[in-house]
């Protein structure tokens, strides 16, 4: 293909794969035309999807060629199809649901040619668009920080989306084309054999938006797990570059971090958006024509056009440097804190901001994403700093509940706010509300409220997180009976720690406990956002663990806090939280309820249910260990099955789940991420607890035994012993203990030096 009627070659070849969304691929087609560099060809591949070809003739471009595959062979085979007929100097890639920014191919290209880089890429926008009818409608952008160009990095994770790649053809030559046996991250896997060879240029700037649809089906969530296989083989492929420390480490914790995504995140729905905007209905945003206008001095500046025909310019069309000058003396702000600006425009006030104040965090707010697109086109952007973050189209309420994050994220740090004038009276409906909920958080300075003083009755305040683990009920006994104030807050299992911080302010300022109280950590989450904003008012909490707390916290770091002190019923376990970084641990022992477990008159009927020479309450572990080993690839079952047998020879004793691995499966084992590892010594764990209960049961076989627990044991025994169904710890269990001549116990294997509450 030539671009142009003179023959001569395009600059860039655009390569387009497309797949069964003809109505995206025409508006990416729409932002390449758009390209302030017009000297390209377009490659439209169709990966054996539905005919687009009327979408192609439609912009009847001769620089558009289309490509067909008569069946879906993946976005490798369908970029191979397009760079076998590219014939620029340079080779770009836009998929067909994500766009470019006008100074796209003349950003990069500039780099190119102006310099001895044969590769540069660039920063992204990410845009949220929700489903309104037959349409989406983009309700969230914010930029994306890029990374500069690291070769060790690289190999931990794919850091340049392929939408910001723009490579000399001749790269191809020397690195090779796509992985057609990858179906995910077959672009990585080119730019690590690609960095073999050639530095990049980080362009330090977002010229492309990539876009995420929610009420409409994913490509890039339906495809999460595969995205973690690919990622294990790239790992696997390129571990011979590996010349950093740390690198193999850093693969282990992205490895983790995709899984726990696969795991508690099937991809965007309705519901994810719905909570990411708390269900709220949009602000009244009028429509209206955005576009740029010169001024005076050069500079740029907006006209906005309602629909009525009035007009607002958002920044002077005299000097808008100079009016941003004066609009910053105006605002009285020291430098500290946190700075919410309301309205961006073109940036002009947002960087005189940054040229003052070099320290603190920003948060920008836009009513409409189009100001925020052409902002990132022709605005300030070059002169922000690093701390500003963007939100642009949220509802109001969500803007406040994402700017309370970032409060509890840094600390609590007081809040300024500047408006930009001109944006208000754009978009009063939307702005003022904001306004008037921000000036009333910086009078009302909710967070010293919450940082009362502590402990100041003889008799403290508690607050108890619930999720209804059995030990809760005796925990609030425990409590009232010392004569503590308790307020159970119920916690929901895989409930948001953001969402619990919302409805926990209003329990500490209503019930002002003196400090919270819960049970393995349960009701904290994995990103430690509940322990941060704890820290931030200064809320101590007791965390008691009558669980291993290695299977535990090792996962959730985050929440090592000088605020929080650890009790823990195996003394065993206490260097280990010590050296995680707790600063206080304490040895609690688990005790049983003299009110429940106590004497029981012989004479009662009851108890003739249960006589017998030994009783055995407990599980079987058949389904805990089942459960455990459903977290484990199937490569490790065999090695669980090895090292649960060399775990039993010790009896646990505080001993390393992978202490037998051999050297032959070390190397497997090391490449694990910590949630893996995590997973599989738990499996370990609960199998050689299996065994130990199993092999002491048969043990018992010559004697009048009653096993009371779940039908596991009916699998492991085959008959010869009694089984009973499961007990009611309160009602039924003291009765086992008073009737029966021995009550046996067979503890689990994670307690090294411990025993249970019955017990």
């Amino acid at each position: 293909m030539i671009s142009d009627r003179n023959g001569s070659r395009p600059l860039v070849s655009v390569i387009v794969p497309t797949w069964n969304r003809p109505h995206r691929l025409r508006e990416a087609l729409r932002s390449i035309l758009a390209q302030t560099c017009q000297n390209f060809e377009i490659i439209v591949v169709n990966d054996g999807g539905e005919d687009v070809s009327a979408v192609v003739e439609g912009f009847k471009d001769w620089r558009i060629a289309y490509v067909e595959s008569d069946t879906n062979r993946g976005p490798a085979v369908a970029r191979n199809l397009g760079l076998e007929r590219a014939e620029g100097k340079y080779i770009a890639y836009l998929d067909d649901d994500d766009i470019f920014y006008q100074s796209h191919l003349e950003s990069l290209t500039s780099i190119l040619e102006e310099s001895d880089y044969k590769v540069a890429y660039s920063d992204s926008c990410m845009a949220v668009l929700r489903r309104e009818g037959n349409s989406f409608v983009p309700r969230n952008i914010r930029s994306v920080q890029g990374r500069d160009f690291d070769k060790q990095g690289l190999l931990v994770m794919n850091y340049i989306p392929t939408l910001n790649m723009l490579h000399h053809r001749e790269c191809i030559r020397e690195a090779g084309s796509f992985d057609e046996g990858l179906a995910t991250h077959e672009d990585w896997d080119l730019w690590i054999r690609m960095a073999r060879k050639f530095n990049f240029h980080h362009f330090k700037r977002a010229t492309a938006e990539f876009r995420v649809y929610v009420g409409a089906e994913s490509c890039t969530y339906s495809r999460r797990p595969d995205f973690l296989r690919t990622m294990r083989i790239i790992h696997s492929r390129y571990a011979g570059e590996i010349t950093e420390s740390g690198v193999i480490e850093a693969q282990r914790e992205a490895e983790a971090a995709l899984e726990r995504e696969i795991a508690g995140n099937a991809g965007p729905s309705e519901e994810d958006e719905t909570s990411m905007s708390g269900g709220a209905v949009e602000a009244n945003i009028p429509a209206m024509r955005i576009s740029i206008v010169k001024t005076g001095s050069g500079d740029s500046s907006l006209r906005l056009v309602r629909a009525d025909g009035s007009e607002k310019i958002l920044h002077s069309l005299y000097d808008p440097e100079a009016e941003a000058r004066a609009i910053v003396d105006a605002f009285q702000f020291d430098g500290r804190g946190l700075l919410i600006v309301l309205g961006l425009g073109l940036g002009y006030h947002l960087a005189e901001i940054c040229r003052r104040f070099k320290s603190p965090g920003v948060v920008v707010v836009e009513a409409e994403p189009e100001i925020y697109g052409l902002a990132r086109e022709h605005g300030k952007t070059a002169e922000f700093g690093d701390n500003v973050k963007f939100m642009a189209g949220l509802p109001p309420d969500v803007v406040l509940r994402e700017i309370t994050k970032e409060q509890m994220r840094g600390g609590m740090p007081p809040i300024a706010v500047l408006p930009l004038p001109s944006a208000v009276s754009a978009f009063p409906d939307y702005y003022n509300p904001l306004l008037s909920s921000l000036k009333k958080a910086v009078s009302v300075r909710l967070w010293d409220r919450l940082k009362y003083a502590k402990f100041k009755e003889e008799s403290p305040s508690v607050a108890l997180l619930d999720l209804g683990y059995f030990l809760t009920l005796e925990l609030e006994k425990a409590v009232k009976s010392l004569g503590c104030r308790l307020l159970k807050i119920p916690i929901r299992k895989g409930e948001k720690g953001e969402l619990i911080v919302s409805r926990l302010i209003e329990k500490i300022l209503g019930f002002k406990p003196d400090f919270f109280m819960t049970v393995n950590h349960l009701g904290f989450d994995e990103d430690g956002v509940l322990t941060s904003f704890l820290n931030s008012i200064e809320m101590p909490v007791a965390s008691w663990y009558v669980d291993s707390p290695n299977l535990i916290l090792r996962a959730f770091e985050r929440n090592v806090s000088p605020f929080t002190s650890v009790f823990l019923w195996d003394r065993g376990y206490i260097g280990d939280m010590e050296s995680m970084g707790f600063e206080s641990v304490e040895y609690l022992p688990l005790g049983a309820d003299e009110n429940i477990f106590r004497p029981i008159n012989p004479n009662k009927k009851k108890l003739k249910t249960y006589r017998c020479d030994v009783g055995f309450v407990g599980a079987s572990m058949v389904e805990q260990v089942k459960m455990w080993l459903s977290k484990v690839d199937g490569r490790f079952h065999s090695l669980v099955e090895a090292l649960a047998d060399d775990y039993l020879k010790v009896n646990g004793n505080g001993e390393d789940p992978l202490r037998g691995v051999s050297a032959n499966d070390r190397m497997m084992v090391d490449r694990l991420g910590k949630r893996e590892r995590i997973d599989l010594e738990a499996a370990i764990i609960w199998k050689a607890t299996l065994n130990y209960r199993l092999s002491c049961v048969k043990a018992l076989g010559e004697f009048d035994v009653k096993i009371y627990g779940d039908q596991g044991w009916r699998h492991l025994l085959n008959g010869g012993f009694e089984l009973r169904p499961p007990l009611n710890y309160y009602r039924d269990l003291p009765y086992v203990y008073n009737a029966c001549k021995v009550n046996f116990n067979a503890t689990s294997l994670q307690m090294g030096k411990a025993v249970n509450q019955r017990v």
